[in-house]
């Protein structure tokens, strides 16, 4: 079974509404890599329960259609992850990365993608945390054009003439930015 970004969306929504009857909240809740896209889901699904959301290096669906258009653009033709995959994304409705596999090549690619800088015990620390399923699908802009995501000055798609990106950073629900 794949799971699905709205089975990500779910699950810290049950969490967050758990912490919030034992009096606990609106969290901060943080996100890296492909999790930004769980983080929008829910920030848009329950934003009482959310103070603020935080990208780390994550994805944020701005402009295009989901996930799957912006790793179509040439800008992502050289992107180390994409050979890692070991399904079809279309087919099995996730980004499927094998990091238990025992291939040596493969785990070396692994690390070149993901932690180059790092050594190699630090590494397979690391391998044993990540899933190695992402959902492939998902939601596009237009599902996050709520309370929290806007419009960044100086931050532009360069595969669209200069239209601006939607970042997140720091936002809160009442969409107001803030810097440390």
């Amino acid at each position: 079974m794949t799971l699905t970004l709205d089975d990500y969306r779910n699950r810290v929504i049950d969490v967050l509404r758990g912490l919030h009857a034992s009096g606990i909240g609106p969290v901060v809740l943080v996100g890296h890599s492909l999790g930004g896209l769980a983080l929008s889901a829910v920030g848009e699904a329950v934003p009482e329960l959310v103070r603020r959301l935080v990208y780390v290096t994550a994805m944020v669906v701005a402009i295009r259609a989901n996930l799957s258009a912006y790793l179509a653009l040439p800008s992502f033709s050289t992107a180390k992850t994409l050979g890692l995959l070991v399904a079809d994304p279309a087919s099995v409705g996730a980004f499927r990365i094998n990091f238990a596999s025992t291939d040596v090549a493969y785990q070396a690619g692994v690390k070149d993608a993901f932690c180059a800088d790092v050594d190699a015990a630090t590494f397979v620390a690391m391998s044993r945390m990540l899933a190695p399923d992402e959902p492939a699908g998902g939601a596009g802009p237009d599902d996050f054009r709520g309370r929290w995501l806007r419009t960044g000055s100086g931050v532009q798609d360069p595969h669209v003439g200069g239209q601006p990106l939607a970042v997140g950073f720091g936002a809160t629900a009442t969409g107001r930015r803030h810097r440390r």
